[in-house]
């Protein structure tokens, strides 16, 4: 759509707009395809009166004259810096959590599936989730199929202990560190 500028008059004589006074100017939304090329070109210069929106780069608001003001990456503030770290440490703490969660996932899905423990895939997962289930060793014995698939239960419990140390280890970095408002 082409936004086209008219002016509607309120006069007694429509063929006359110069008899009344003349109302404010209207917008009106045109196909594209009902305006002729003359028609724009010979449109009368007129200034509008609006202002095209133009993106402007975020500018440095210290650069302005307020040393303490955010910029787009950077704040002198302490409190801001310290927001920042837990965030991100927060992040990082879920981004550990996500990825053991995941491979212990993938540990059971092979073990349950019978993967062939010879293969170097297998393997690697094996080796690397080892050390974490070490704690939940001996805590129940898994099921075992007749074709020798195991469910491992003691996986799943680890992965349930996992996720709830991970979320532990959050809320309280959350509750000692987080600046509190309104207080």
């Amino acid at each position: 759509m082409l936004w086209k500028r008219t002016t509607t008059t309120t006069t007694t004589d429509p063929i006359s707009p110069q008899n009344g006074p003349q109302a404010a100017p209207i917008v009106q939304a045109v196909p594209v395809a009902s305006v002729a090329g003359p028609a724009i070109t010979n449109a009368p210069a007129q200034s509008p009166t609006y202002a095209p929106v133009v993106a402007v780069p975020v500018a440095s608001v210290a650069a302005v004259g307020s040393g303490s003001a955010a910029t787009a990456d950077r704040t002198d503030r302490p409190e801001v810096k310290r927001s920042y770290a837990l965030v991100r440490l927060t992040e990082f703490i879920w981004l550990i959590a996500g990825v053991l969660e995941a491979l212990f996932a993938i540990r059971i899905v092979l073990n349950f599936v019978g993967a062939n423990q010879a293969a170097g895939f297998t393997q690697l997962i094996t080796n690397i989730t080892t050390p974490f289930l070490v704690p939940f060793a001996n805590l129940m014995t898994n099921p075992t199929t007749s074709s020798g698939n195991v469910l491992e239960i003691t996986t799943m419990i680890a992965m349930a202990v996992y996720a709830l140390l991970a979320w532990g280890i959050v809320r309280l970095l959350q509750i000692a560190f987080a600046r509190r408002y309104g207080r």
